[in-house]
């Protein structure tokens, strides 16, 4: 996988060659590329373990794409249809994965799509497992027709190991679709990290780039940014997204970053300017030639040094996996970061190497700039010197490093801790009938108007809309938050699945909200 296999011969006359391959369900599509010297004529035959045919590849065709709900079992016959003995003559197999196309939006009556695989994840309890390469094909379609109060939140869980680098993305988004994507550690209560959109004002998919701390299971929250208001659109792929999970540095990180960068209209890094002629013939000898890569090279890279932080890296002659190796560096080698920088792959010079190359950022950590300079202070020659009859090396007396001890600076006075006042309000919140619906004014609810709302988010903010506290309402409506502001701030409760924002009164122990009830649930 991921890799050219070969070469296969067709001998004795009338050979053919059968191979297997076991396709993961995660999300990628497959292509299989069959590739034969001029004197064959190649037929590939493409079907499941069971015999369902697949696909074909025939000359003078070379490859196909399988989608990525082909998993399992995977057989391929390849055979030569030429008359002549293909004495000398060879083929290679090549299977690489990768992302599925971005969805085509296609006007139609359909539905909304059925819940997705991993529902029903509304809450931390329920979280799904999902793993680490996977692409999940996922959507805000309730499960249950009478829940998700506040929109479908699809919650997962990840097992990280401490200090990987794992980027986290939401991307190919469906019509009228905005997510929001928090990442819980911990607290199951309160996000570590959030996004809404990786580039404001250019897309609504988003992005979280993150380092795990320490072994464990972190949890995924993808929530509709406009909650159950989602759009009428005659579309199969409203309310769809896709989901996935990637090392930093990886082959799918950097096809994912290549998808993101077009989604959000993420502006092209400027290359580095191209050599003189006349300084490229005086350089050091030349690397491998380098395949094409797909993404600039930019200049504006760190400089100074770095160390091989896993068990062996591959020093490549360019920034692709596919690109030339160059050598292996082990484990504490020490390279120079050259200032240049690709997707995720970085320009080094290994240490006593003549030969620079490419290396992937994640291999690598930084090492702090600990040179200094020291200038020699500089001495009159003596005029008319006499002729020295003899030559010898004169070494510098050494000179006593004299250390005199100073009083300690008394220790600075702490400003005194600011004060801080605690708020607390309990929010209740539910449904009630409008005046169209009653027939009558009534100036506010009665008690049996009032129908609760269970599983609502409900977020105390500041004026800014920085969380303070969050919390879900329980089977009464209800749901109690506090935290410490500064003396005179001014609060919010927000309720992020309707748009409402209401100002907190400390003196008032209750808030109470009542929606219509033709207000979204």
């Amino acid at each position: 996988m991921d890799q050219v296999n070969g070469s296969y011969t067709f001998l004795p006359a009338g050979d053919q060659d059968w191979y297997r391959l076991m396709l993961e369900p995660n999300g990628l599509q497959t292509a299989i590329t069959v590739r034969g010297t001029a004197g064959l004529d190649l037929r590939t035959s493409i079907s499941r373990d069971d015999g369902t045919p697949l696909a074909e590849i025939a000359s003078p065709a070379i490859s196909t794409t399988l989608a990525p709900d082909i998993t399992g079992g995977v057989i391929l016959r390849v055979e030569n249809r030429a008359p002549q003995i293909a004495d000398g003559e060879s083929y290679g197999i090549e299977v690489r994965q990768s992302l599925p196309p971005e969805p085509i939006a296609t006007a139609t009556d359909a539905a909304l799509p059925t819940p997705d695989a991993l529902e029903n994840n509304w809450n931390p309890a329920t979280a799904a497992p999902i793993g680490v390469g996977v692409v999940y094909d996922l959507n805000f379609t309730c499960p249950v027709p009478w829940g998700c109060a506040g929109g479908d939140h699809d919650y997962v869980q990840l097992p990280v190991k401490a200090g990987m680098p794992y980027l986290i993305a939401t991307f190919d988004l469906g019509p009228g679709v905005d997510t929001v994507l928090d990442l819980f550690w911990g607290d199951p209560d309160q996000p570590l990290a959030t996004n809404d959109d990786a580039r404001p004002g250019s897309s609504f998919l988003s992005v979280l780039r993150w380092v795990a701390p320490a072994d464990g299971v972190a949890i995924l929250r993808v929530a509709p940014r406009t909650g159950r208001l989602q759009p009428r659109v005659d579309d199969p792929k409203a309310s769809s997204y896709r989901l996935a999970v990637a090392l930093a540095g990886s082959d799918l990180a950097q096809q994912l970053e290549e998808r993101i960068a077009t989604q959000t209209n993420a502006p092209t890094p400027t290359p580095s300017p191209a050599r003189p002629a006349a300084a490229a013939a005086s350089a050091a000898p030349a690397a491998p030639s380098v395949a094409p890569t797909t993404l600039p090279v930019s200049s504006d890279a760190p400089t100074g040094t770095a160390v091989v932080r896993v068990a062996s890296a591959t020093l490549r002659a360019g920034p692709s996996p596919a690109a030339d190796v160059i050598q292996e560096l082990p484990a504490e080698a020490i390279v120079t970061l050259l200032g240049q920088a690709s997707g995720a792959w970085v320009r080094v010079q290994p240490a006593g190497g003549v030969v620079p190359g490419w290396l992937r950022g994640a291999d690598l950590a930084r090492l702090p700039d600990t040179t200094a300079t020291v200038t020699a202070p500089a001495t009159t020659p003596a005029s008319n010197p006499p002729a020295p009859t003899a030559t010898a090396t004169v070494r510098p007396e050494a000179v006593p490093l004299v250390v005199t001890p100073l009083d300690p600076l008394p220790p600075p006075i702490a400003p005194p801790p600011a004060q801080r006042v605690a708020i607390a309000v309990t929010v209740r919140v539910g449904t009630t009938a409008t005046d169209a619906q009653r027939n009558q004014p009534l100036p506010t609810p009665r008690p049996t108007d009032f129908s609760p709302l269970e599983s609502l988010r409900v977020q105390l903010v500041t004026a800014f809309g920085d969380a303070l506290a969050e919390g879900r309402t329980d089977a009464t409506g209800q749901v109690a938050l506090s935290a410490a502001a500064e003396p005179g701030a001014v609060l919010f409760v927000q309720l992020p699945a309707v748009g409402l924002r209401l100002p907190v009164d400390p003196a008032q122990a209750m808030l109470t909200i009542a929606l219509p009830e033709e207000s979204p649930r």
